[in-house]
């Protein structure tokens, strides 16, 4: 409304053909374009961090809803992740260490027991030539030999199968694509959190404080309006005479109270319409009525630019 009532006193003073201290000065006001911040989730409003008038950075964090919820969903899906991790981790893994270690010492006896067997066997057989052993103890020690000598092939097959995973194929496939799903769902749990608190796009002044902690809010619902120093601008408006001064995106000055020596800006926006039509056809006299929308942004930050403040624009023929 305040905006409108500059515009329409703006216009009033353009066609009664006050425009400055020269015919190069315009006067026109400073508006801002506010960022109203909002979450696409309802809820309680549990926290806020920022104030009217402070300023904030990028990325700080403005203000909380309510997340128990959330909270407890992705402490659930964390859970979750583990027990498939456990799962994978269980199926590619070999027996316990323990098992493992009992065949090699097995073997390792086998292989002790192997070698005595082997060198009793060789002397009896040498001994038999003379007549010192039996023929049947050196049949003895040698079906002891061959037996022990299975036993060891047998034991090293059972390790090298204790080694190996112990899942199947299938079954390592099928808890791997579980894991990669609750992977998915700790990040989905992660976002939804996320989607809780809302976050300052750019630096900027906390214009305007909506709602307070306590209040519940809808979808969409902005809570904190923001100005960043970016979204600054004086508007003037030109008569058909003046319009001409704002070809190739001209650069101006913008004066005010307590802007000192002044401002520098560049036009950047020109009204392709009128902001006031007659409702008489046109003629030369009639003409002179229509004013043009201009918009200038500032080439450097000024915190004296508030939205609303009256200003000074001088153009260069």
């Amino acid at each position: 409304m305040k905006c409108a009532v500059l515009a329409s006193a703006v216009i009033a003073s353009l066609l009664t053909g006050c425009y400055g201290r020269s015919d190069t000065d315009v006067q026109g006001y400073v508006e801002g374009d506010f960022v109203r911040v909002s979450l696409p989730a309802s809820g309680i409003v549990e926290t806020l961090s920022v104030s009217r008038g402070s300023h904030v950075k990028a990325g700080e964090v403005l203000f909380t809803l309510d997340s128990n919820r959330e909270k407890a969903a992705l402490d659930k899906a964390r859970s979750e992740l583990e027990a498939a991790k456990a799962e994978v981790s269980n199926l590619l893994s070999a027996e316990r260490n323990d098992e493992i270690e009992a065949l090699q010492s097995g073997i390792a006896e086998l292989k002790a027991q192997l070698a005595y067997t082997a060198a009793s066997y060789r002397r009896k057989l040498n001994l038999s030539h003379s007549g010192a052993a039996s023929m049947d103890e050196v049949e003895r020690l040698r079906s002891e030999e061959s037996a022990t000598r299975a036993k060891i092939r047998a034991s090293e097959s059972r390790l090298r199968l204790a080694q190996l995973s112990i899942g199947r194929e299938g079954e390592i496939e099928a808890a791997q694509k579980m894991l990669q799903f609750r992977q998915a769902a700790v990040r989905e749990a992660e976002a939804n959190l996320a989607l809780r608190q809302a976050i300052a796009p750019a630096d900027a002044v906390v214009n305007d404080i909506i709602y307070r902690p306590g209040e519940t809010i809808a979808s969409g619902q902005a809570v904190v309006e923001l100005l960043p120093p970016g979204n600054i601008k004086a508007r003037f408006f030109l008569s058909p005479t003046q319009i001409g001064w704002t070809s190739a995106e001209p650069e101006i000055l913008l004066q005010c109270e307590g802007c000192g020596k002044g401002i520098p800006a560049r036009v950047n926006f020109v009204s392709s319409e009128a902001a006031y039509r007659p409702p008489v056809l046109y003629s030369r006299n009639e003409s002179g009525k229509l004013a043009f929308m201009v918009e200038a942004v500032p080439l450097e930050s000024c915190a004296q630019l508030r939205p609303g403040l009256p200003v000074t624009g001088v153009f260069h023929k």
